[in-house]
Order: C-alpha cells, then structure tokens, then sequence
C-alpha cells in the first residue's frame, strides 16, 4: 500500500520510529556527485571506444573463438578458465563491446 506521500507504508513507518533514517540532504549532494562523476567516466569510455580503429576480420573471429571457448568452460563448469577465456575476448575487441543507450 501507498502512503500519503507516496511511498509505501513500511517507509512511513520506519521515518516513525526512526527520524534520523530520513533523507539527508548532504548525503542526496554526494550522490549527486557520485553520478556526474559515473557519468564523466561514462562519456569518457565512449570516446575512446568511437576512437579505437576497427576490427579486421581476423581479430573478430579471434574474439568469438575466445568467447565460445570461455562459454564451453562455464557449462564444464571450470569457472577460472572460464573468466580466463571472456576476459581475453573482452579486452581484445574494445570496439565490439555492447554500449549502453540511454
């Protein structure tokens, strides 16, 4: 159920019994921060990424042989060589990793 402010009742209930768990507006500042900061790092990543040059062919395919053979790993359940193997794909095709649109 929904409180009068909109949150749920177990929130309103706990400010009750609890005021200091209210929002503190220093700490609402340092998240704010903390997300702009996220978001530089963010923004920075993708620059580089759009900067690197293309993959040929070949370091593609080496990339996919790398992640079947980190997938083949976890169904073996052999978990470090498994980590080995995507960590490997994933480092060498920095162009090729997924981006995030917001």
């Amino acid at each position: 159920m929904v409180g009068a402010d909109g949150l749920g009742l177990r929130a309103a209930h706990q400010r009750r019994r609890n005021p200091a768990r209210q929002a503190d507006p220093q700490r609402a500042a340092g998240a704010g921060k903390e997300q702009r900061a996220l978001d530089k790092k963010l923004a920075e990543a993708r620059a580089k990424r759009a900067a690197a040059p293309p993959l040929s062919e070949r370091e593609k395919e080496h990339s996919e042989s790398l992640f079947v053979e980190g997938v083949k790993y976890v169904l073996l359940e052999d978990y470090t060589k498994a980590l080995e193997q995507l960590l490997k794909a994933y480092h060498s095709t920095p162009t090729m990793r997924p981006s995030t649109t917001r």
